[in-house]
């Protein structure tokens, strides 16, 4: 019995990956969120490093789509892109705000294309999630949450 109870445990650390213990600071988040795209492993969740705020906008605008539809977002918004290749990544000093929310600057190079983004974090459920997200690249700049509640 207490074999098949520690197979268990260590089947549900596995399943749950990195994700398993709540983010201490937006750094970590972040850096967690973006050594994925070096080592290609990807949370099982696209949506584990998002707010419930976040989700359920994300969840709103899938609700809207038609079966035909690709998604209410083509591209991942954490590179401002599909494919990827990234570089020179910079994570900034979180700044807060009033409202206890922290912004945090990061620049990266992406096939050769500066990308700069600002990422909203959140305290929640004993963690730091990522709230919005905001593409500040001239020519690309969008807020996460303004493009799901678009019509």
């Amino acid at each position: 019995m207490r074999a098949i109870v520690l197979a268990l445990l260590g089947m549900l650390a596995l399943a749950t990956g990195s994700l398993a213990q709540p983010f201490a600071s937006p750094q970590a988040l972040l850096e967690d969120a973006y050594s994925s795209y070096s080592t290609n492993d990807f949370p099982d969740d696209p949506l584990a490093y998002y707010s419930s705020r976040l989700k359920g906008l994300w969840a709103n605008a899938e609700g809207k789509l038609s079966e035909d539809e690709v998604g209410a977002i083509d591209f991942d918004p954490f590179i401002n892109a599909q494919d990827y290749e990234l570089t020179d990544l910079a994570i900034g000093a979180p700044e807060r705000q009033a409202d206890g929310r922290v912004n945090v600057p990061v620049s990266f190079a992406n096939m050769g294309e500066r990308q700069s983004m600002v990422f909203t974090l959140v305290e929640e459920n004993g963690g730091w999630l990522v709230d919005d997200i905001a593409a500040t690249t001239p020519g690309w700049e969008f807020p996460l949450s303004e493009l799901l509640q678009a019509e």
